[in-house]
């Protein structure tokens, strides 16, 4: 039955984005808060695809969307071609929240036992040795033995992913899969996710971790507020970055370079005092965008294609809004 099942969904993956979003809206408190506003993406079968922005930005949400853990407000979810909630979908995707919780008095091999028993999967041979395979990828097969409750927060994480392992999902959605992590645990999500790419698994990522996400990932999208500013591949993120740089008497507007820079179709990654950091949709754009910012009455004084890191684009952008939310909820929280 699953296996029929992972031929349907493969064959139609071939035919179609293996995620599709189309004008994604989800509101809460009877639509007074909006958290993802008119969202569109396209995930390909196999890509690893990150998402990236600051706290607030509506990763989680969004995540919990396709995995038909939220009813959107509005818009359509696209899994393989079928609904997010589907059972064809349900069988072959994997899941690991921010923070996986599980039945403490189980040991590692007891909880992925039974996790296989819900799945409907046999207790044969082949499934124990899924269970010792699961177990050597994370690399707790020497405390497999070991009541869950004495694990620590990097400890569970490892298991978190080893239950993700079981069943060879087609599809996994991995909410800060490192969270916890000391390095050598990083280092085995790193191996894990090259083993996904290697075997055509699409992954789906929130990370804060931006320097991982170039290592390992294919494309990634940049969300603020609620909207999808930038949709990118990793391979040419660099050939797409535009420095502007402006007198140092002479700094513009924020709000219109801003909005500038909207109608012109890019994303306004970092600035200061001295320059703005601009990620163009295509290099050739550079002309144009240019041209705007002159004529919209911002001079400059040199402008040029510069090779940076997505950590180094993008942590500004991510950090000075985290620090914007933890503040206005500080704030909230003291009213």
């Amino acid at each position: 039955m699953v296996s029929t099942t992972l031929n349907t969904v493969t064959e139609e993956a071939s035919k179609a984005p293996a995620i599709l979003i189309e004008n994604l809206g989800k509101s809460f408190n009877f639509g007074r808060i909006k958290v993802l506003d008119d969202v569109s993406l396209r995930v390909a079968d196999g890509d690893i695809f990150a998402l990236i922005g600051p706290n607030g930005a509506g990763k989680t949400t969004l995540m919990g969307c396709m995995l038909a853990l939220l009813r959107p407000s509005r818009g359509r979810i696209r899994i393989f071609g079928k609904p997010p909630d589907h059972i064809d979908v349900r069988r072959v995707t994997g899941f690991l929240p921010e923070r996986p919780s599980f039945e403490n008095w189980m040991n590692p091999r007891e909880f992925l036992t039974f996790h296989q028993m819900l799945a409907g999967r046999s207790s044969d041979q082949a499934a124990k040795k899924e269970i010792d395979d699961a177990l050597a990828a994370v690399e707790l097969e020497n405390v497999a033995r070991r009541q869950i409750a004495k694990f620590s927060r990097g400890m569970l994480q490892r298991l978190g992913l080893a239950q993700v392992l079981i069943g060879k999902p087609k599809l996994c959605f991995l909410d800060e899969p490192t969270s916890g992590m000391d390095p050598p645990g990083m280092e085995m999500v790193r191996n894990i996710l090259k083993r996904f790419r290697k075997d055509g698994v699409t992954v789906v990522i929130n990370s804060h971790h931006l320097d991982e996400i170039e290592r390992v990932c294919t494309r990634f999208a940049f969300i603020r507020k609620g909207k999808i500013e930038t949709e990118e591949a990793i391979s040419t993120l660099n050939r797409k970055l535009l420095i502007a740089k402006w007198p140092e008497e002479e700094k513009p507007d924020i709000d219109l370079l801003t909005r500038v820079l909207t109608e012109c179709g890019v994303t306004l990654a970092d600035q200061n005092d001295g320059y703005a950091k601009i990620l163009l949709t295509n290099r050739h754009d550079g002309p144009k965008v240019i041209e705007r910012l002159v004529q919209s009455g911002i001079r400059l004084d040199e402008v040029f294609f510069d090779r940076r890191s997505l950590s180094e684009l993008f942590r500004p952008a991510v950090q000075q809004q985290s620090t914007q939310t933890s503040a206005a909820i500080k704030e909230e929280n003291e009213q």
